[in-house]
């Protein structure tokens, strides 16, 4: 594992994928902190370690996570739906709020829905908010 200490190109990527939407969709990663997220998500094959300091800066918490991961975001396409014969899909419409998507998708999987659609220009799915927000559920859906 290695061990950062300074703002280097590292960090700033690091940094750029937490804060910036076009440049997620552009690299085709996104940000993912705590340990719950990341075990739902794909494990990665390549560690940082990052100071204190610099991960008190990528976190934004108040209370620091121990752990943050880049995943690569898949590519979706509608043959990935596996439904039911009679399927249970949920419409979010113009998602205005990272709390309330990551909610909305937590939600999705206590009821058991098969998938959920969003329309019309909301906020950023993979922004870290929306995946933190969801505990892990988020991977079950992407």
């Amino acid at each position: 594992m290695k061990q950062i200490t300074v703002r280097n190109n590292i960090f700033q990527h690091v940094q750029v994928l937490k804060t910036n939407r076009k440049k997620r969709n552009q690299y085709r990663e996104f940000v993912v902190e705590g340990v719950r997220n990341i075990n739902e998500a794909v494990k990665t094959k390549e560690n940082y370690c990052f100071s204190e300091e610099l991960m008190r800066e990528l976190s934004g918490k108040e209370d620091t996570s121990e752990l943050m991961a880049i995943v690569k975001m898949k590519e979706i396409s509608p043959s990935m739906i596996n439904s039911r014969e009679t399927p249970f899909f949920v419409l979010f419409d113009r998602p205005s709020n990272k709390g309330n998507l990551g909610s909305v998708i937590r939600s999705c999987d206590a009821l058991g829905a098969d998938g959920l659609f969003m329309t019309g220009h909301g906020v950023d799915l993979y922004d870290p908010e929306v995946i933190a927000t969801s505990m892990g559920s988020f991977f079950l859906y992407l």
